[in-house]
């Protein structure tokens, strides 16, 4: 079985490794990690474990200004008058820091105190503690001993008394109490239902070996090149013609993966119609989380405005148009598949075809199961849902690279075409619920597919954009609900 899933894993990193953003490692925060916070920044936050291994390092407070209740009012102490009454207040601002640190935990907390043995500076430090107080108050009892009878006789629920293990190693010598074996299984497992995306039904798709397939994957391992901007090559700015001319900075952009995921999380996280003031910052961050040289700063903010500002297919429409409220980025979606095999899907797809250039079949087992996926922007304009892609493959290194034909053979190639249809059949589903008068024509209004490398201000390339017919859709609808589709050369008609 091991075998088995990682010879999938291979084939369909060699044939979709262009297809960064259906495999991308998304780094959206650092919720899975283990995280050094201080008690004040983990306020109102909560972890499934917690260790506090500095609880029991205390101090007298030191602070010459406290809150005279008597008076009711702040006073300055640099004689030591009110020695006392400063030290109870610093204390019971550390009772309240500790109570905060001791409810982060949902499942276990660890609190280390140290083995104090004849060390008086150590049970000084104690002494002066929240955690000791809150223990003990005023008493001066042997701590272990006193830990232990709490925990057994009082609070045997609660808490527990442990020393910590001599071997911290995640490699510790494993004691073997019993023999072991492998449990023999006898059940039945169903092998009929599945949840599948975009990528499995590409997986054992088979692309041309054409000059632009993997070009996300370059450079080669025996080529060494420098690519900060500081090193670039400079072209010719004789020629005249907008489709050979080269801006240098998105052709030149690191490719690969890591790229095309910080791409796709700077739009993510920006408001198009309002840059935050700390884009600088945002930028860089993101840079450094996901290795690419910060000296690309000057070209990432003026791409990005490129993006931001170039005209798309539809009247006034730009991304810079669109306020949060008229988006939602990162749509995840499910649709259940009741029965799909690729002969019907295939057959389907091609009697209405999205691109003009020929594709290969798609091969796939029968699937029933689930459908998923993530929508990289949904949003509205004049009354119509669109999708929208964003694409880092590297076409070539002028914009007349970008032009329509080119993006068709690379959309062929990765059978983006096939993406785009599953993705509006997703919004067609989801409309269909959400609106009442919904109808295909009225409110669906395509799919966009952005490469982003060619995008530019002064014409369309870089903008792939097609809206699938209705009937393509709806039988698509229909087909994976079990329902059977008759195909023609010009329709498909539901039986």
């Amino acid at each position: 079985g091991l075998l088995s899933w990682y010879e999938k894993q291979v084939t369909q990193s060699l044939l979709t490794s262009n297809d960064g953003e259906q495999k991308q490692l998304r780094l959206e925060s650092d919720a899975n990690l283990v995280q050094i916070v201080t008690i004040h920044k983990s306020k109102g936050l909560e972890y499934p474990v917690v260790f506090l291994p500095f609880a029991w390092d205390g101090k007298e407070s030191k602070d010459e200004i406290f809150y005279d209740e008597s008076t009711q009012s702040l006073r300055c102490d640099l004689a030591d008058d009110f020695k006392p009454q400063r030290i109870k207040e610093g204390l019971a601002e550390e009772i309240r820091l500790l109570y905060v640190a001791l409810t982060r935990a949902s499942t276990k907390c660890y609190v280390g105190i140290p083995n104090f043995s004849d060390q008086s500076a150590l049970k000084k430090t104690f002494s002066s503690s929240a955690l000791k107080y809150v223990l003990f108050a005023q008493n001066e009892p042997d701590v272990f001993e006193a830990l232990t009878e709490l925990s057994n006789q009082n609070m045997p629920d609660t808490f527990d008394v442990c020393d910590i293990p001599e071997t911290c190693s995640a490699l510790r010598e494993t004691v073997v109490k019993q023999k072991l074996y492998a449990e023999q299984f006898s059940g039945n497992i169903r092998s009929d239902w599945m949840l599948t995306s975009f990528s499995s039904l590409v997986r054992h798709h088979h692309a041309p070996h054409t000059s632009r397939f993997n070009m996300d994957d370059d450079l080669s391992e025996n080529t060494t090149a420098d690519t900060s901007p500081e090193t670039l090559t400079q072209v010719s700015e004789s020629s005249e013609s907008l489709t050979q001319e080269i801006i240098e900075g998105p052709f030149v952009f690191p490719r690969g993966a890591h790229a095309g995921n910080f791409l796709h999380t700077l739009l993510e996280e920006i408001d198009f119609t309002q840059l935050p003031d700390d884009l600088d910052s945002l930028i860089t961050d993101l840079m450094t989380r996901f290795g690419i040289e910060t000296t690309w700063l000057e070209v990432v903010k003026d791409w990005l405005d490129a993006m931001l500002i170039t005209p798309l297919q539809h009247d006034g429409l730009a991304l810079g148009q669109l306020s949060n409220d008229l988006k939602l980025v990162e749509m995840e979606f499910y649709f259940p598949i009741e029965s799909l095999s690729s002969k019907h899907f295939n057959q389907l797809v091609n009697a209405s075809p999205v691109l003009s250039c020929p594709v290969n079949d798609v091969d796939f087992k029968h699937i029933k199961g689930m459908m998923k996926g993530f929508i990289d922007l949904t949003f509205c304009w004049q009354g119509q849902y669109f999708i929208l892609d964003y694409k880092s493959n590297h076409l070539g290194d002028s914009v007349d690279c970008y032009q329509n034909n080119h993006m068709q053979q690379a959309m062929a190639d990765h059978r983006y075409d096939v993406q785009l249809i599953l993705y509006t059949l997703a919004l067609h589903r989801l409309l269909k619920l959400r609106l009442s008068d919904y109808d295909y024509d009225t409110h669906i209004g395509g799919g966009y597919y952005l490469f982003l490398r060619g995008l530019n201000t002064r014409g369309k390339e870089g903008q792939f954009f097609h809206k699938p017919t209705k009937s393509l859709i709806e039988n698509l609808d229909a087909l994976i609900d079990g329902k059977n589709i008759a195909a023609s050369s010009d329709s498909q008609e539901v039986l």
